[in-house]
């Protein structure tokens, strides 16, 4: 297709003029370099921000005639650059020229290891319908196959057909296509792999995968950088160009356990047939610990468990799998109050027949980095000890980006492939190495600036910091589901913001099985953490919003956000829309979300959130661990401890612990957590300081069931920030039931004046009412409505409006501690006056939702 001159002019000048250079980049380049070059501290960035955006625009609008002089300028150039394009036919990429010593994109420079050679495929192999043999003396310019010293340009149709093919370096060119036969086993030794735009690099296809019997490998050789004084290579690089992988389908990559597995027993029932998901004999499975981890005294003990096995039977229905060696540990499942079994673990299938991996796990290990307009299709490959990035400060020894599996600033083609997804990771599994625990190698699978891609059923083991992630908060639209992590083997213990010195990056190095740089924006739904590491603030998941400020998004998919089609983004705008379904077990904690819907306690009107379905079971700290959100709706949160631990003064285990950071117009419901310390424990910093009016402080619980030492812990308005301005507070309990475990009994409802155990500031005298519809009751039945006041207000506190003064009831609830019991006034009682006062009676309490 010859190449659109006017066309090109026309993207060029419409692309400066639709806000390249007019509000989007220039405001976002000054803040950039203000942050590199001082850094200051977050607030005061804030603030130099504000002021840096507001001069930014206001010197584009007063010249905005000499930018219409340099978007003339840009056409031109793209006009000219036209005539160096050319079409790959049938893949929708424009392939550059040749490239040179390096490919300069808008956020690399990446050095290009083949250039200068003259080790090329032969004219009879350029244009062919069937690739010419990698191991044919003809295929190549120098009558001979290429060997372990030399740098190949594949600029024809080649395809490795044996074990044998090596080389130091191999560059796919424009028109070069790499094929591995998928009828052999195969295999390519080779440092750097580049794939350039408009090169195709296939191992395997959708309709033609490596055959199950067979086996294609890429191992990344161990040698020395040269002239790559920021390690872009020694791995698979993929710029702009086409890499399609499809290894051994398997219909699902991990299956759960149909009964709990037991120490000494050679095999494991499923719940779903191994056979049906394609699993063979002779597949590598794991089983991750499940067991809760014991606190001895305030510190966990916790011994990994995760076992490792190899399937040599399976049953003719597939729901039974024989492994080569008996269990050396119990994996129990879950149980609620009654003893019924509620969750079990998975077994995990982790052979692949496409591998890559590093020559040397402790040498130089290979990365994989995947960037820009590359069309990207990678299933059913394991990696193999890659990754170079490790949890310390980055620097020229530890360079960022260089993870296993890196979709760095990919945007995939323009066009929409047929898979409706820019690109696909699916069934994938990146396995670290047990060496991992010492090299603490961090990120399996990242995401940055990548925006619509499918992201699933892939396993990610050994992995330090942080498992699958986000990196900068601008990643929209993919779809994150049925993905597992785990064995996570530590990380920094970070509790908050982790920032980088050299650069100011936010280093993801805690110990967690998923961290999401941001908040909402992607779909995240039914994925798996089991067998975190030890540490207090290590958790399943983190969504991690702290100074994230304004992100740019891409305004449709497709679009290059940085260039004319992305949009800056107010990221505490961003809530959790899509984040259903994710499950967590035997880790410290599961869940922990930090600044969704509010800038620290600033709130963003109109966002709203959702966790849905989250279920948590054996985790030996907190269910939830809420830091600043707002409008945050928690439904269907289901946690199951291990009640028989509970037995031992030191265990503390709490479902949703709510204490400590503002959380305005949080709504709990359908929650069902037993066989915990403490199922909830309700908010102290309900609203904007000071704040007042029909709905501030208010915090439903409704239709719920919990089991647990004590119910819901309520205590007096508080702040670990030092404020003394707090709101009010009213806590609605609807619907709830409420029990003990047998080994903790202490209250169902408890409520004191005490604040939060960390807070600097208190203030007891604010109201802390508490309303209960139906209380303890069973689903749909009519129970009582009761008015508690803290015992530590005094008597007249009582608000006849609201309730019965006249007859405290305690009496009749012992369960309920530290108030006093009135009955809750109900429909048929006359409105209160003045009417616009509280408006809570019972047919109006669900307006404060």
């Amino acid at each position: 297709m010859a190449p659109n001159f006017t066309g090109n002019f026309r993207l060029g000048y419409t692309t400066c003029i639709n806000g390249e250079y007019k509000y989007h980049r220039f405001p976002n380049f000054l803040l950039k370099s203000l942050r590199v070059i001082f850094m200051p501290k977050p607030q005061e960035a804030r603030m130099i921000k504000i002021f840096l955006r507001k001069l930014s625009y206001f010197l584009m609008k007063r010249f905005f005639q000499q930018i219409l002089v340099l978007c003339l300028f840009i056409g031109m150039r793209m006009w000219g650059e036209a005539a160096s394009i050319n079409w790959l036919k049938g893949t929708g990429v424009y392939a550059q020229s040749e490239p040179g010593p390096t490919v300069v994109t808008q956020h690399e420079t990446i050095p290009n290891p083949v250039f200068g050679s003259t080790l090329r495929v032969a004219e009879v192999c350029k244009g062919v319908a069937e690739p010419c043999a990698w191991d044919a003396a003809a295929t190549w310019t120098a009558g001979a196959p290429p060997d372990a010293d030399s740098l190949v340009i594949v600029d024809g149709a080649v395809q490795i057909n044996d074990e044998n093919a090596v080389a130091r370096a191999v560059g796919i060119y424009p028109g070069g296509q790499l094929y591995f036969n998928p009828a052999t086993n195969t295999q390519l030794q080779s440092a750097d792999i580049v794939v350039f735009a408009g090169g195709l690099l296939q191992i395997g296809a959708l309709d033609q995968p490596i055959e199950n019997a067979q086996t294609a490998q890429i191992i990344l050789r161990d040698l020395p950088f040269a002239n790559d004084p920021l390690q872009h290579l020694r791995g698979l690089v993929v710029v702009d160009g086409i890499l399609t992988i499809h290894g051994r389908a398997l219909a699902e990559v991990y299956l759960r356990a149909a009964v709990e597995p037991q120490a000494g027993s050679d095999t494991i029932a499923l719940a779903r047939s191994a056979l049906a998901a394609g699993w063979r004999v002779g597949d590598e499975v794991l089983l991750p610990m499940s067991s809760q981890c014991a606190v001895a005294t305030t510190e966990g003990i916790c011994p990994d468990e995760t076992e490792e096995r190899t399937i040599t039977v399976i049953a003719s229905d597939g729901l039974t799998v024989t492994l080569d060696q008996p269990l050396q540990f119990d994996h129990p499942g879950a149980r609620d109050g009654n003893g019924q079994l509620d969750f079990l673990p998975h077994l995990l299938n982790k052979s692949r027949n496409v591998i890559f991996r590093s020559e040397n796990p402790n040498g130089v290990r290979g990365h994989v980095l995947l960037h820009g307009r590359a069309q990207v299709d990678l299933r059913y490959a394991r990696l193999q000890d890659l990754g170079r990035t490790n949890i310390d400060n980055l620097g020229m020894e530890n360079q960022k980006g260089r993870y296993p599996l890196h979709a760095h600033h990919l945007i995939g083609p323009v066009e929409t492939p047929v898979s409706g997804y820019q690109f696909a990771f699916v069934g994938n599994v990146v396995d670290f190495g047990v060496d991992n625990r010492v090299q603490g190698r961090k990120w399996g699978l990242a995401l940055h600036d990548s925006h619509y891609g499918l992201i699933q059923q892939n396993i990610i083991d050994y992995a330090a910091g942080a498992g699958l992630v986000t990196e900068d908060g601008s990643e929209t639209g993919n779809r994150i589901a049925r993905n597992f992590v785990v064995r996570v083997v530590g990380g920094n213990n970070e509790r908050q913001e982790d920032r980088d010195p050299s650069d100011n990056s936010k280093l993801g190095r805690a110990g967690v099985a998923y961290w999401f740089n941001g908040g909402g924006g992607n779909e995240i739904v039914e994925n798996v953490a089991a067998a975190v590491a030890e540490c207090t603030y290590c958790y399943g998941f983190k969504f991690d919003n702290v100074f994230n400020d304004a992100v740019m998004i891409p305004t449709a998919q497709g679009a290059d956000p940085h260039n004319g089609g992305g949009v800056m983004t107010d990221s505490y705008a961003i809530g959790l829309t899509q984040f259903a379904a994710n499950e967590v077990y035997a880790a410290p904690s599961g869940l922990t979300i930090w600044w969704v819907c509010t800038e620290f306690e600033i709130p963003r009107e109109g966002c709203t959130s959702t966790m849905k379905d989250f279920h948590v079971w054996h985790v030996h700290r907190w269910g939830y661990f809420a830091y600043e959100t707002n409008a945050m709706t928690i439904d269907g949160f289901v946690q199951r401890g291990d009640a028989e631990l509970l037995t031992n003064e030191y265990e503390a285990v709490i479902g949703l612990y709510l204490v400590d950071y503002f959380q305005r117009q949080t709504v709990v419901r359908g929650a069902d957590i037993q066989g915990v310390a403490t199922a909830i424990e309700a908010p102290v910093n309900r609203d904007v300081r000071g704040a007042s009016g029909l709905d501030v402080g208010i915090t439903h619980i409704e239709d719920s069931r919990l089991i647990a030492g004590t119910g819901i812990y309520i205590t007096s308005p508080s702040s670990t920030n030092g404020a003394d301005d707090l709101s009010p507070q009213t806590t609605i309990i609807e619907n709830v039931q409420f029990g003990y475990p047998t080994a903790r009994q202490s209250a169902f409802i408890q409520i004191t004046g005490d604040g939060a155990t960390n807070a600097t500031s208190n203030n007891p005298e604010l109201r802390n009412d508490v309303w209960i519809v139906n209380y303890n009751t069973a689903p749909g039945e009519d129970g009582d409505d009761l008015y508690i006041v803290p015992t530590y207000h005094d008597v007249a506190r009582c608000d006849a409006s609201l309730g019965d003064c006249t007859n405290d009831m305690s009496a009749n609830y012992p369960y309920i501690v530290g108030g006093r019991v009135y009955r809750l006034a109900d429909s048929a009682n006359p409105h209160p006056t003045p009417p616009e006062l509280y408006r809570i009676f019972l047919p109006t309490i669900r307006q404060h939702r």
